[in-house]
């Protein structure tokens, strides 16, 4: 978390030292307390040391548990501010030892949550934070209530789960924080990174710029109105507010100015200008690593070795991805124990001891399989771009296989992910036979992914075989919901025609979630596999409610769904396409009936017969 924040967050402590301080009649350690707040707030660490150093010594020679609890919080305080980052951790929790009311114990625990999401603990910054709501329900503080909604909501954010995000910052919305003050400008900062990702620009810089009542010159604000600027091309207006920004922030805030420098070095590769943009980019990295910030640190790496990877630099390109791959397994681990960290607390409220027990075996097979796959991934790059290098054609392919198995690493946790929150739903539903049935559906399917990890290709054979294996499982969650059907053109051998590895069950999981399951009674969905030509053609078609009345359906209950795995998905098939024009690979109409009333969706995927190609490349 950046110095704004942090500071923000002492203006929330200051009602603390205030409380404590009213209740002691020496004028010492009142002084003292109240010093040391206004050193923080002034960024004289040292001073605001000393301060909370005096005031913890009066307070244990006068037996006063709660002003050294204060003490010793500002202590903590202090120390993170100066980077010592164990030392303020083990400090306050000493003083969670001396608290004597909820109140100050919550705002002890916020205070550690945020130090632990700065460093990407999520999952420890996410128990924290849940332990100081509660204390804040207990003395009824509305106030903080919010603030650790938010912090909730921001930390599920960071680990891709925007729809619990949002429900967590509609929560502290509905506590109604007082317009202009911090919670309600930490709500609007959040919303708005939350709308700038999904992407809905318009109500982005609507949330934005709300954040700016109360304080006109925020940083975190003016960085984030900067990214929107970048996102609608408009890189004039993006560098008026990132160069103001970047110009107020001071040496010691390097968490923010690795952000603003991170979003500058990209105006700069995105208007071809690989020199500045390198510049800004290393420097962003400096500050990153400096300030401990995992997730900066690893778009920065991701960054350079874009920006290597444009000028020709493929050794230093791979070099810098090789850093941006190892921060990201790290990222993905932490949202593994976010996601089984929700399941524990879920099971535990329903009782489902068991149901967790079988979570928790799954972590570390999944956490396995994410791993294998990113490994399998650097291995296959470095053995194809050493044996290649001297070679122009040879290089090309190595960087379409390149892509391929990127962009497969990062759709096989998007899976995983949503076959999780059924599996979550089904033991909510204390449907514990379909909960058990399901698990060993997904473990099966799970070992067929693994199976095929460090394959560009399997057969189309394997992969309806998989796709078979999904749709049970669905089928098993909802009940009666739909049938389905697969039909497969006689003159076609699917033992014989190579695809991209679970290529269709992002569309079907689409046409069930948007389509089928919104509509009244049982419906359908018909997957029929041609060969037109040198290509292999594969229609998806259901007869549910259609795009334009999902999307109504959605909105009105406030549950926009993601369509990551269908924009993964398109980019793979393009990527094994090579050469086809952009919109021929994956086409989505609406199924008309002759009154040109909708009444289902039709996808149309267009793959081409590359086995042989594959067989002398890829599959050696």
């Amino acid at each position: 978390m950046d110095m704004i924040r942090r500071t923000a967050l002492l203006l929330v402590l200051l009602a603390a030292r205030q409380l404590i301080c009213a209740q002691n009649g020496a004028d010492s350690p009142k002084d003292a307390l109240r010093l040391g707040y206004s050193a923080l707030w002034q960024n004289d660490r040292a001073e605001a040391l000393r301060s909370f150093s005096r005031c913890a010594t009066f307070a244990r020679v006068a037996g006063d548990d709660s002003l050294l609890a204060a003490g010793l919080l500002g202590i903590g305080e202090a120390l993170w501010l100066d980077g010592k980052v164990a030392e303020a951790t083990d400090t306050i929790y000493k003083s969670i030892g001396y608290h004597s009311g909820a109140g100050l114990e919550g705002r002890a625990l916020l205070v550690l949550s945020n130090i632990y999401d700065d460093q990407g603990m999520y999952e420890k910054a996410l128990e924290t934070v849940d332990k100081a709501y509660r204390c804040y329900i207990r003395v009824k503080d509305s106030t903080n209530m919010s603030l650790t909604l938010i912090q909730i909501g921001s930390l599920y954010h960071n680990t891709g789960d925007q729809l619990t995000a949002l429900s967590y910052f509609k929560k502290a919305k509905e506590l109604i924080p007082l317009r202009g003050n911090y919670p309600f400008r930490e709500l609007n900062i959040q919303l708005g990174e939350l709308y700038l990702n999904t992407p809905a620009y318009d109500s982005a810089i609507f949330f934005f710029t709300n954040a700016f009542i109360g304080n006109h010159d925020s940083k975190i604000a003016q960085l984030d109105i900067g990214k929107y600027y970048i996102l609608k091309e408009q890189y004039d207006s993006a560098l008026d507010y990132l160069t103001k920004a970047y110009s107020e922030t001071a040496d010691n805030e390097e968490g923010i100015r690795a952000k603003i420098l991170l979003a500058l070095g990209n105006i700069h590769m995105r208007r071809n200008d690989p020199g500045e943009a390198l510049r800004l980019t290393e420097k962003s990295l400096d500050n990153a690593l400096a300030a401990g910030a995992r997730q900066s640190a690893r778009d920065a790496y991701q960054q350079l070795s874009s920006i290597y990877g444009r000028t020709g630099n493929s050794e230093k390109a791979f070099q810098y991805y090789k850093e941006y791959v190892r921060l990201k397994d790290s990222v993905v681990s932490e949202q593994f124990k976010v996601k089984l960290y929700d399941f524990r607390q879920k099971a535990d409220n329903e009782r489902q001891h068991s149901q967790l027990l079988l979570l928790t075996q799954q972590r570390n097979s999944l956490i396995t399989g994410v791993l294998l796959l990113l490994m399998l991934s650097l291995i296959t790059f470095m053995y194809i771009s050493v044996r290649n290098k001297n070679n122009k054609l040879k290089i090309l392919e190595q960087s379409a296989k390149y892509e391929m198995q990127a962009l497969q690493a990062q759709m096989n946790p998007h899976f995983m992910f949503n076959s999780l929150n059924s599996i979550n739903n089904l033991i909510l539903n204390k449907e514990t036979i379909k909960a058990s049935e399901y698990l060993t559906r997904f473990s099966r399917l799970l070992r067929m992914l693994l199976m095929h990890a460090d394959k560009a290709t399997i057969t189309l054979e394997e992969e309806v075989s998989m796709l078979e294996l999904y749709l049970k499982m669905e089928q098993l969650r909802f009940t009666d919901a739909f049938d389905y059907s697969i039909q497969c053109d006689a003159g076609i051998s699917p033992s014989s025609i190579s695809v991209p590895p679970f290529i269709i069950q992002p569309f079907c999981e689409n046409a069930i979630w948007h389509g089928l399951l919104h509509k009244e009674g049982k419906g359908h969905l018909k997957i029929d596999i041609l060969m037109k030509g040198d290509a292999v053609h594969i229609y998806i078609e259901d007869d549910g409610v259609g795009r334009a009345r999902a999307a109504e359906i959605e909105s009105a209950i406030g549950e926009k769904k993601m369509s990551y795995g269908i924009k993964l998905t398109s980019s793979r098939i393009s990527t094994f396409n090579k050469n086809v024009l952009a919109g021929e690979d994956c086409r989505i109409a609406d199924v008309k009936d002759a009154n040109d009333n909708t009444i289902g969706t039709i996808v149309e995927l267009r793959i081409n017969n590359q086995l042989s190609y594959d067989q002398r490349h890829y599959c050696r």
